[in-house]
């Protein structure tokens, strides 16, 4: 229980434009970057899915 505890508090996060806008440049939103994050469909990689 310690390990999932630990990183409870990144639930409340919330990181900066410029740092969405620098990790969106990298890996464009809507971009699978490995076919193992298709497991469950492309439902969370549709427009109105995505943060921004």
């Amino acid at each position: 229980m310690e390990q999932p505890e630990a990183f409870l508090p990144a639930a409340g996060v919330t990181l900066p434009a410029d740092v969405l806008d620098a990790i969106d440049d990298i890996v464009a939103p809507g971009v699978t970057v490995s076919l193992v994050d298709n497991s469950y469909g492309d439902f969370e990689l549709r427009a109105d899915r995505r943060r921004r």
